[in-house]
């Protein structure tokens, strides 16, 4: 019988500015557990918004290109049409429609990296408002990241484990027992500090 564990931890990598807790310390849910450093994640975000902002001026200038390669194209059209030039036609429109369904990815993948861009910034911003991670539930500390050489984590990097006593499960680390071996039995029961429970 093991207890269920919380991994706490941040979304996006940090470094660690503290750590509150130490292993065995007994923590109250809601209790701050660790604290990242908030001007990092600022400059973290300032440093995105100047990526999007880059990449939007960068998506203007290939717009105003794809504009002058359609005049472009519309030019040669119609010096194709007064010499009646089939054949060159045939390769304008040909490359008319390259143009555009080029463009139209581009356009596609400039809404999902505006997406992306957004996304990450206000996950940024919710570490900010809440940079200190807190126990989820209220246990004992079985896991403490160790900070004394490297004090960064990774997004998603555990930070602590808080184990919870009173939410307990049976985990069994024998991999052959049968499917059908309950079905063998009318009633099952328990043992837990001396008591049977069914």
């Amino acid at each position: 019988v093991v207890p269920t564990e919380y991994p706490c931890f941040w979304d996006n990598a940090a470094r660690v500015d503290e750590i509150y807790v130490h292993i065995g310390g007994y923590v109250k849910e809601g209790d701050a557990l660790a604290k990242a450093d908030v001007e990092e994640m600022e400059e973290t975000v300032k440093g995105i918004e100047r990526e999007k902002e880059y990449f939007i001026q960068s998506h203007c200038q290939d717009a105003a290109i794809y504009e002058w390669k359609l005049r472009e194209l519309g030019y040669r059209k119609s010096g194709y049409e007064i010499m009646e030039d089939i054949p060159g036609m045939d390769q304008t429109e040909l490359e008319f429609g390259i143009l555009k369904e080029n463009r139209r990815y581009e356009e596609l993948f400039y809404q999902y990296r505006l997406l992306q861009f957004d996304k990450k910034i206000k996950e940024y911003k919710e570490d900010i408002d809440d940079a200190v991670v807190r126990a989820p539930k209220s246990g004992y500390v079985t896991f403490v990241k160790d900070v004394s050489e490297m004090d960064r984590v990774g997004a998603d990097e555990i930070v602590a484990i808080v184990a919870d006593h009173t939410d307990t499960y049976v985990q069994l680390t024998n991999d052959t027992i049968e499917y059908n071996l309950c079905d063998r039995f009318d009633y099952f029961y328990t043992m837990i500090g001396g008591q049977r429970y069914e």
